[in-house]
């Protein structure tokens, strides 16, 4: 696993050679999977497993902030 972003007290993290659709775990408290889309508008929760919903809103903020910077290492890690 590899931490891309560090966003107060979430960790953005994307594993190397993981299965599409390009995605990323924001972990914090819980953890919450975000699937990355062609724009920060398409991103999608798929699940949060323990994460609560103020969590939830920073984990998607976090991943919106920087969903360039995302899909480019998903890319460089996944093909």
């Amino acid at each position: 696993m590899v931490t891309v972003v560090r966003a107060g007290a979430l960790r953005l993290v994307i594993y190397p050679d993981d299965h599409d659709p390009p995605h990323v775990h924001v972990i914090g408290d819980g953890e919450t999977k975000i699937v990355l889309g062609d724009s920060p508008q398409s991103m999608n929760v798929i699940f949060s497993h323990g994460a609560k919903a103020n969590e939830k809103r920073r984990a998607v903020t976090a991943v919106r902030e920087h969903h360039s910077l995302l899909v480019r290492r998903w890319s460089e890690l996944n093909g």
